[in-house]
């Protein structure tokens, strides 16, 4: 398979944008010492994306999760009365759009210009078990120091839908994990989860799990919470600030912005990687993603936000990365 690449950049930013997955290779920002830094795991060489070396312990590095972003509890859900069985790609549950998800897929070229690039990809009637035809479009543009991504999908059968992306910061490469990382969210709750299955339980952010100020992940790693949670920011539909990212020594921050209810964040616990960028061997807490979506498992929690696309609709969601 060959994977092609595509570049944006303007003075402060320059992103890589692989056709497999429309996964985030390279995001290169200017660290306090005005040099370029590159803040997100990933290869070198498109190409290993693709490899079995890579997909055999595969962290999702950069990637496009969809159609449904997270987890769905049993591998299935009901619309209008009619189970659908989806593929259990993490048995007996469905992860990320399932064993060929959005992710694997090559997204084909609508637009690419210095500050811009679309990307498109049908997923037909029944692949993964999903119902419906989805017409997917993601835009990637470059606006000063943002990136900002922005999801949009048709479908002509009623589907869930939520899309997102999963790229891992590290703002500090040269350092081997992210403990020296500080980590601030915006949310005062998350979801009880059993097995990465919530069940719709809201719990009050508390201890380990308060991120009210910047808080360095060592603490939290080395207390004994993993971090890998799905935190709760209210369904009004309006771009919010969900999270900060920054680096002591990098004095690089990242804010994620977003109109998704929800955002899981995970701290890279499993991650296990060779041949990285620069022959990086990438362990476990080599980077930090933060992931907007639907709450997981939504398909099948009628008291939660609904994400739930219906024909004449159109889905729409943006993700902004901002960095100072």
């Amino acid at each position: 398979m060959k994977v092609n690449r595509f570049i944006i950049s303007n003075r402060f930013l320059e992103v890589h944008i692989a056709d497999l997955g429309a996964t985030i290779m390279k995001m290169v920002v200017k660290d306090v010492d005005s040099q370029p830094v590159d803040i997100v795991l990933g290869f070198d060489d498109a190409d290993q994306y693709a490899s079995a070396d890579y997909l055999s312990n595969y962290p999702y590095f950069g990637a496009m999760m969809g159609r449904c972003a997270g987890r769905i509890g049993n591998a299935s859900f009901t619309i209008d009365g009619t189970r659908y069985a989806l593929s259990a790609n993490v048995a007996p549950h469905h992860l990320h759009g399932g064993f060929s998800g959005f992710d694997r897929k090559i997204w084909t070229m609508q637009k690419h210009d210095d500050h811009t690039l679309q990307l498109h990809y049908v997923s037909p009637d029944g692949e993964e078990g999903y119902p419906g035809n989805l017409d997917v479009t993601i835009l990637f543009q470059l606006e000063e120091k943002e990136l900002k991504i922005s999801y949009t999908a048709t479908t002509d059968k009623k589907c869930p839908v939520s899309l997102t992306h999963h790229p891992y910061f590290n703002l500090c490469p040269e350092q081997p994990d992210i403990k020296r990382q500080c980590l601030r969210l915006y949310a005062d709750k998350y979801l009880a989860t059993e097995q990465g299955i919530s069940m719709g339980e809201v719990l009050q952010a508390e201890g380990l799990y308060l991120y009210d100020k910047p808080k360095a992940l060592r603490a939290v790693i080395e207390e004994g919470n993993s971090l890998d949670d799905c935190y709760v920011f209210g369904d009004d539909g309006q771009m919010k600030l969900m999270a900060e990212v920054s680096h002591p020594d990098s004095k690089i921050r990242v804010a994620l912005l977003s109109d998704y209810p929800a955002a899981v964040v995970y701290a890279g616990e499993y991650i296990g990687v060779r041949n990285g960028k620069q022959g990086r061997e990438y362990q476990a807490y080599a980077g930090l993603a933060i992931e907007p979506q639907y709450s997981p498992n939504t398909a099948n929690l009628p008291s939660f936000p609904s994400n739930l696309l219906s024909p004449g609709e159109t889905y729409h969601h943006t993700i902004i990365y901002r960095i100072s």
